[in-house]
């Protein structure tokens, strides 16, 4: 097989390789192009170094085949590297993404994801109030408990990774349980008082509790996770006279 491009023939395959890498150079742009990386920079081939990528050389050749040729020899059709070339323009940059379950914004706050927890948990909460209104005689006991399987658990789903200081987030999260709390004791009185008749704590201490008991696991072993690896252990120096 013989391939003729930029008025040369090629028969051997040396040929053909270099026939190719002329053809190659020849295309490219010699537009702005950043440094050679410090692996390439050795190279022996004496053309390697020479060629310069740029977007706009690239969108040329992918934009030079005929669509209405047969596919190539690496089988991509003249019609899908049309349609790549200018793919840049319709990826636009994402700002929040799921991942396991958590949602990860740009900025590195957990604000997106507690407003999804919250309104989950909203939800459900709303769902027991429509079934369990206030003309339903349910018992306070057994409306506590819908209230701890249906609507805490979905508010402590990976609380120890996205757990937040942040005081409007804890707002969020113990505004939901105010409403319960509320709802359950069919009661204004202060949530503090509400907390007290119903056996709770504030959900932002019982995600400090979370995070000491996770804690706690880690050190004692339950978990195959070594701590030296994010903490290190606080010795103090100074001996007060009770210690």
């Amino acid at each position: 097989m013989t391939l003729k491009s930029l008025g040369e023939e090629a028969v051997s395959p040396v040929d053909k390789a270099n026939l190719f890498n002329r053809y190659f150079h020849s295309v490219f742009n010699q537009g702005v192009f950043p440094p050679a990386s410090p692996d390439n920079a050795n190279n022996d081939n004496p053309h390697f170094n020479s060629i310069q990528i740029s977007t706009s050389g690239v969108r040329d050749v992918l934009l030079g085949p005929d669509v209405t040729k047969a596919v190539g020899l690496d089988s991509l059709s003249p019609r899908v590297l049309r349609e790549c070339a200018d793919i840049h323009n319709f990826i636009n940059p994402v700002n929040v993404y799921r991942d396991l379950g958590f949602m990860v914004t740009s900025d590195l706050t957990w604000k997106v994801h507690v407003d999804s927890v919250a309104k989950k948990a909203s939800r459900s909460l709303g769902y027991i109030k429509r079934t369990c209104g206030f003309k339903a005689p349910v018992q306070a006991k057994k409306l506590l408990q819908l209230y701890l399987t249906m609507v805490r658990s979905k508010l402590e789903v990976g609380v120890l990774v996205w757990s937040s200081h942040r005081k409007e987030n804890l707002m969020k999260i113990e505004g939901v349980q105010r409403s319960a709390t509320r709802f359950i004791l069919r009661s204004d009185i202060g949530y503090k008082y509400r907390l007290s008749a119903c056996g709770l704590i504030p959900l932002s201490l019982r995600q400090e509790m979370l995070d000491l008991s996770f804690l706690f696991k880690c050190r004692q072993g339950f978990y195959s996770l070594d701590l030296c690896d994010f903490c290190s252990e606080y010795c103090p120096i100074r001996r007060t006279r009770r210690a």
